[in-house]
């Protein structure tokens, strides 16, 4: 399939593949100082405006790694705050999309529309976090984003990261009885690229 092909599915299929449904709540909401608590939030309000104004600065010029530098500050910052805050949902997303921006400073991971498009929804995703944290007092993990952001750090080209979103989509709507199917078919389509 032609990659713009491959892109256009997996732009419409990503959102169900980041549904995280195999993410749940906390068994058990922490006893977190409150006044800490009240200081991260302020905090990632502001980095999360931060990150969102660098992103789209780099959007529109992918040369541009001081966007980068400043994305990865950022999230680093943040990640320490939710540590500290005893957050560690966001903490470890928050890690994991620091060190997917390393790769670009490293050109190891290069800018791309379809991971411009993913980057935007953890970005957005760490939004919610926060805003979920504000309300709720907690916020559900993100282990699916980070297995997400695994994937995208590894992908070989623009196709195969298409095709490995697009997957992941259909095996949230076929079940685990597809999984390892599709899981091996992907392996597959990486070693032939």
């Amino acid at each position: 399939a032609e990659v713009a092909e491959v892109a256009e599915v997996a732009e419409v299929a990503a959102p169900v593949a980041f549904a995280d449904e195999d993410d749940v709540a906390p068994a058990e909401i922490p006893d977190r100082d409150p006044e800490l608590v009240e200081i991260f939030l302020e905090e990632a309000g502001e980095i999360v405006e931060s990150a969102a104004a660098s992103l789209d600065a780099w959007m529109a010029a992918p040369e541009n790694l001081i966007e980068v530098q400043k994305l990865q500050r950022d999230l680093h910052t943040l990640k320490g705050g939710a540590r500290m805050a005893e957050m560690p949902a966001l903490g470890d997303l928050a890690h994991e999309l620091e060190n997917l921006y390393e790769g670009r400073n490293t050109n190891t991971l290069q800018a791309r529309p379809a991971l411009f498009g993913l980057l935007n929804r953890y970005h957005d995703r760490i939004a919610e976090m926060v805003e979920d944290i504000r309300a709720k007092g907690w916020c559900k993990g993100g282990r699916s984003l980070i297995a997400q952001i695994h994937l995208a750090r590894e992908a070989p080209s623009e196709a195969y990261l298409a095709l490995v979103y697009a997957a992941a989509a259909i095996k949230q709507r076929v079940g685990p009885q597809a999984t390892s199917l599709i899981d091996a078919q992907i392996e597959e389509l990486k070693r032939a690229m």
